[in-house]
């Protein structure tokens, strides 16, 4: 053994693993406390390697933990860590094994600048104080080809447990043993050569609540002073396509709304509920998408084939992108024949969003065809797994709007950012909210650099949904305008009659209130009668199931009321007998509703019109432009708006009509630009050396003259284009 200028030479055969690390520690000056439980024998030969790679081969199960030192520029080992292999093959939780340096400098940086010393407490997000991770949690990427075994003893060796892989990304989802904490799950990880790298497990948080619907309401898509989407001249020229599948990364959707479920993506390759994997993508009876969050926030194991809105935030979101139009049911979406994948990624008894769980959706996606992915939902940190995901749907040439947060900071200047929405990626659209003032709204972030756009966030109306649920059984509810709301109140139900003053027992205090329509009594009175008695919300009952004319008329009214049908509202009664436990899930809120979160869909529905405008652009030919020419059709053609002309990248909000052009007169290569490859193209056309695009050139606008033919005129305007001469206006 040979140890020279920081390099080491090594050459044993069936030596004592132990007596080789003493022997290094002696020759490199470094202090090493090894576990004496070490009994493995070692042969290596090594030549002229640094310290750290002797290590590395010498111990399957090593940790190293670094420091930085800016004069020299080089990472020190603070500590190694060796860990003994029991005889069953497995290896053993590591004890207190430390090594202390005496100032060994490495000059190739190590697998991961974090340190176990690091300050990795529990970072809060956020004015709500939200949690940013997962405490006792990693993020695991693995190397090509890591060895299954090898794997399973690094697991055991940290006294680790593997909740969740994601194959496409060799991604794990690790739990930590109680005793060890994240930074040094992070060191220990990172010196194996079979990990790429680790890091925390991030928390998302949904950016914004829902409200009521109706399209006279939806200012946000067309109004009389000019301050809209112009959603009505895009449906002009079109109203979206079955064939753009867009994917909404949120809380679900619920895929029986009158105003979804024609529109609901259906897997082709499954056969609902025969419990079989039909198309082997690896998700049983995945009809409508998934529910990665599953049914508790803290069992990792309980995804499932049922990716139902228990919270109403995705039904919302789902609904402004694509509500069935002009069907005579609730409001409209942007883009009224999309199909919505529902990928939802919140467990039914949480609001927060575990990031592998947005990973394994955008995962989904791709392999299932997703043109456009919404992301209404974000975080203060970055996380590299997160963002490898983001690429991965660049590199598929998906489109992905994400919102960029309501904490009205400026996000090229504050120290916290907002991702999604933040990453370096030239497939994402950072969504701002906007006003009915077209103004930026107060709680929108902001930035030159950070924020591409703005979209109507502020006071929007959605579609919704409401249900009753008992014992297993969901029944159809209405949310009753004007009356408070709730994302869900589980109590018992009280036969309350019809509501009036002394119809309600003291019982129904806390609890539910069921109350049948008598044509006498109003609405509010009953809400009001039932609220003086202190029942939680209401339930009404006897009313025209396809009635929109459910209100209180008051705006003061603020406790939660649904309405159901008769025949609903019978079974809920004969069962209010025997007070069952009911949960009312009622996701019509106040007309204040706003977020980044509401913006971010009407951005994502408008790129659904361009796709279902250009088809082509579904194409394999267009795989590699796609991005770009979506991105940049809805940055260039905003309506500029000059307050935010130095807060926003593109200087404006959101015109879906206008990001129709996206291809315009002379644009003959359809690459969003007229240059001479255009004059080219056109000449090529009239000598019969290219083949003709002609009826795709006519839809998008390319033909200059209007007579159904390329020629003369074609060539006369892209090169008066491309010298000047026409925007100089000769």
């Amino acid at each position: 053994m040979h140890y020279e200028h920081e390099r080491l030479t090594l050459d044993v055969r069936n030596a004592p693993l132990l007596h080789v690390l003493e022997k290094i520690a002696r020759q490199s000056g470094v202090s090493l406390f090894m576990d004496p439980r070490l009994k493995e024998v070692v042969s290596l030969k090594l030549r002229e390697v640094s310290l750290e790679e002797a290590i590395r081969r010498l111990c399957q199960s090593a940790s190293l933990e670094y420091a930085y030192d800016p004069g020299k520029r080089s990472y020190r080992i603070l500590r190694i860590g060796a860990y003994a292999q029991g005889g069953d093959g497995s290896t053993s939780t590591p004890a207190n094994i430390s090594a202390l340096s005496s100032g060994e400098s490495l000059h190739a940086p190590p697998h991961t600048a974090s340190s176990a010393k690091a300050d990795l407490s529990p970072v809060r997000s956020g004015a709500q104080e939200r949690p940013a991770y997962r405490a006792g949690e990693l993020l695991v990427r693995l190397r090509e080809g890591a060895d299954g075994q090898r794997l399973r003893n690094l697991h055991a060796s940290m006294g680790s447990k593997v909740l969740r892989t994601l194959p496409r990304y060799r991604l794990q989802r690790v739990r930590l043993a109680p005793h060890l904490t994240e930074g040094e799950a992070m060191t220990g990880y990172a010196a194996s050569d079979l990990v790429e790298s680790a890091g925390r497990h991030p928390i998302r948080y949904l950016h914004a609540t829902p409200d009521d619907p109706l399209f006279p309401k939806q200012w946000a898509l067309h109004n009389e002073t000019g301050v809209h989407i112009d959603a009505a001249g895009a449906w002009e020229k079109t109203k979206g396509s079955a064939q753009v599948v867009i994917a909404v990364i949120d809380t679900g959707v619920d895929h029986t709304h009158p105003d979804m479920r024609t529109n609901m993506w259906v897997n082709p390759g499954e056969i609902p509920g025969n419990g079989i994997d039909d198309d082997l993508n690896g998700y049983v009876d995945d009809v409508y998408g998934w529910d990665f969050g599953g049914v508790r926030d803290d069992d990792p194991e309980d995804a499932d084939a049922d990716p139902r809105d228990r919270d109403g935030h995705g039904t919302s979101v789902a609904a402004l992108i694509a509500a069935a139009g002009n069907n005579g049911v609730g409001g409209s979406g942007v883009c009224w024949n999309a199909r919505i994948m529902a990928l939802k990624v919140t467990a039914d008894d949480s609001n927060r969003i575990n990031q592998i769980d947005v990973i394994e959706a955008i995962g989904y996606a791709i392999a299932n065809g997703a043109a456009l992915v919404n992301c209404s939902f974000g975080g203060d940190y970055p996380d590299t797994y997160e963002r490898l995901a983001f690429a991965d749907l660049r590199d598929a040439g998906i489109l992905a709007s994400c919102a960029a947060g309501n904490a009205g900071r400026n996000l090229d200047t504050s120290s916290a950012k907002n991702y999604p929405s933040g990453y370096d990626l030239d497939n994402i659209v950072a969504v701002a909210a906007s006003d009915a003032n077209d103004a930026l709204a107060a709680f929108s972030n902001y930035g030159k650099i950070s924020v591409d756009l703005m979209a109507p966030g502020q006071d929007v109306y959605a579609v919704v949904s409401a249900y009753v649920a008992l014992e297993g059984t969901e029944y159809r509810a209405n949310h009753v305008e004007n009356a408070g709301s709730t994302f869900g109140i589980t109590a018992r139900l009280f036969d309350c009659g019809a509501g009036w003053a002394d119809d309600f027992p003291p019982e129904v205090a806390g609890n539910l209130a069921l109350v049948a329509r008598d044509r006498i009594t109003e609405f509010r009175e009953k809400a009001s009668n039932a609220r003086a008695a202190g029942a939680l919300g209401v339930i009404i009952y006897n009313d025209d199931s396809s009635s929109l004319d459910w209100t209180l008329q008051d705006p003061a009214q603020d406790i939660p009321v649904v309405a159901v049908s008769n025949t609903d509202g019978l079974a809920l009664r004969a069962a209010a007998s025997a007070t069952p436990i009911v949960t009312v899930v009622d996701t019509g809120l106040t007309v204040s509703t706003r977020g980044t979160s509401m913006a971010t869909p009407h951005v994502t529905g408008a790129a659904g019109l361009v796709l279902a405008r250009f088809p082509s652009l579904l194409t394999e030919e267009y795989r590699f432009k796609r991005v770009a020419l979506l991105r940049g059709t809805l940055l260039k053609r905003v309506d500029p708006v000059e307050a935010v002309g130095n807060k926003l990248a593109s200087g404006g909000r959101l015109n879906a009509r206008a990001a129709l052009e996206l291809f315009g007169p002379g644009d003959l290569t359809l690459d969003d630009a007229v240059a001479l490859d255009d004059a080219v193209t056109a000449l090529q056309v009239m000598g019969a050396g290219a083949p003709a695009r002609l009826a795709e050139w006519l839809q998008a606008g390319v033909d200059v003259n209007g007579d159904a033919a390329i020629g003369v005129q074609e060539v006369i305007y892209i090169l008066q284009r491309v010298s000047g001469v026409r925007e100089a206006g000769h």
